[in-house]
């Protein structure tokens, strides 16, 4: 009985949006790798840097996220010695309403925070 209970666990966890981890994984791997970056790439406080290139440390991120892609861009950035971007995932209009205020806090702050969109 309990297998049965934890396989009904996992399989409504694969329902309902774990796969937008495996979604985003697949986003960043392949814009990585077409920029010629690593993917995963592991800091010295164990935090992953999403996609690392010769310039840049990117956080690659969900639009209704992007609050919090800004801080972990600093801080890869921070970690890496490299200029810190964004990957930013857009999938919907209402997503294009969070991009706005997104490059509306960077331009506000002066963030020096480059960013890029996937559809």
């Amino acid at each position: 009985m309990r297998k049965l209970f934890i396989l009904t666990i996992i399989m409504g966890m694969l329902a309902t949006g774990s796969t937008s981890f495996a979604d985003e994984k697949s986003y960043n791997e392949s814009w990585c790798s077409a920029h010629n970056g690593q993917t995963e790439v592991r800091n010295d406080d164990r935090t992953s840097v999403d996609c690392l290139t010769s310039e840049y440390a990117i956080e690659t991120d969900y639009a209704h996220k992007w609050y919090e892609a800004i801080g972990q861009s600093l801080h890869y950035g921070i970690k890496t010695n490299k200029k810190p971007g964004i990957l930013l995932i857009i999938k919907t209009e209402k997503d294009m309403e969070l991009y706005r205020r997104l490059m509306n806090t960077i331009k506000s702050y002066s963030l020096p925070i480059t960013v890029w969109t996937i559809n």
